[in-house]
């Protein structure tokens, strides 16, 4: 699904993200996410990522959830994620967590 980046995977993939066990799995499902809703501008894909940045269990679910908000690109960007994503990575103890959200929101500017 991150290859083809179809909007219509995009409540299928917000279901999957919440109910998903498999820590990889999880973090493919929150890829293909950003992917589906960045180019389709998807709000609940979006909140859906900052959702679990900040509160997934597992560090690497994280870190590319933040790495996938980066397909929210302009001002769409600005309105969805970037104020959101720059809050997080002041409150994050993690840095690997800080570091995806740091990078990526140099990429959306």
């Amino acid at each position: 699904l991150e290859q083809y980046g179809l909007p219509g995977s995009i409540p299928v993939l917000i279901k999957r993200a919440t109910k998903e066990n498999d820590t990889m799995a999880r973090k493919n499902v929150v890829r293909a996410l950003g992917v589906c809703g960045g180019g389709a501008k998807d709000k609940k894909a979006a909140q859906t990522l900052l959702k679990r940045i900040s509160s997934d269990k597992q560090v690497s679910v994280r870190k590319h959830a933040a790495l996938a908000c980066a397909h929210f690109k302009g001002e769409e960007a600005s309105k969805l994620v970037l104020k959101k994503l720059e809050r997080t990575a002041a409150r994050t103890k993690d840095d690997k967590v800080r570091g995806g959200v740091e990078f990526k929101t140099a990429g959306i500017l």
